[in-house]
């Protein structure tokens, strides 16, 4: 899976074009653009407004079909056993333009994203390894690459290092790299991203890291909310990464 600069908590197809016009032209990395999903929001029937998570049926129109843009959703479950169900419906929300989903939750079941991935084939896989998945895993990057050998190889296409709950928690580049670091030598197939309280102020910290892992993806969230802060992260952020 390509590297990517991301911004989740997307809303409406009006957020987007000003968005991508911040991808340099001929860039290999893409612009991400993340739509959140929940149990609370796949069910149009069941719907409860959630803030940043927008009514299932606007997704469709949300994703982007240019070339640019690579439409993820991201997946937050309060139902581990129907998760299943719930890529399925996120899917269905995201055609025809969806090209890969995140999971929010510590370490999905395997025989989940086996089935997800014979089922859409196209389907692009991204697992956050969040601060639970971390304790989950005996608080260890040995642990954590143990955990990951447990899925087939191919299932997981990237691994998202995100300790910041959404809430713009700083991302600690050192942790991050011991992590990286670990599972790039064990599975160097899987790509890696990381993210938490990005902004353009201090992308800064991600310079050691990019360096270090070369195509790696980034992503943001609660530092960005409108559209100045957003293009302002953008800009910066493929000027730092470039195509590297």
């Amino acid at each position: 899976m390509g590297p990517y600069v991301g911004i989740s908590g997307i809303m409406s197809p009006q957020e987007v074009i000003p968005l991508l016009e911040c991808v340099p032209h001929g860039s290999e990395r893409k612009l991400s653009i993340g739509v959140l999903v929940g149990t609370e929001t796949l069910n149009p029937s069941q719907y409860r407004a959630r803030e940043l998570y927008p009514p299932a049926e606007g997704i469709k129109s949300i994703f982007s079909s240019d070339p640019r843009a690579l439409n993820v959703l991201h997946l937050s479950t309060l139902d581990p056993e129907g998760l299943l169900l719930e890529i399925d419906a996120a899917v269905h929300y995201g055609l025809p333009f969806y090209h890969a989903i995140q999971i929010n939750t510590p370490w999905p079941s395997p025989s989940v994203l086996l089935a997800a991935k014979e089922h859409y084939r196209s389907l692009k896989i991204i697992i956050q390894l969040c601060g639970g998945a971390i304790e989950q895993a005996g608080g260890t990057a040995r642990g954590v690459v143990d955990r990951l050998y447990r899925y087939p190889e191919g299932i997981i296409d990237t691994v998202l290092f995100d300790e910041s709950r959404g809430k713009g928690l700083i991302l600690d580049a050192l942790k991050a790299s011991e992590y990286l670091g670990a599972i790039r030598i064990a599975l160097p197939k899987i790509s890696l991203g990381v993210a938490g309280g990005l902004e353009r102020r201090n992308l800064g910290c991600i310079l050691g890291l990019a360096r270090d892992f070369p195509g790696l993806s980034i992503d943001a969230q609660g530092h960005v909310r409108d559209e100045e802060s957003r293009t302002g992260y953008l800009l910066e952020a493929f000027h730092l990464l470039g195509n590297s």
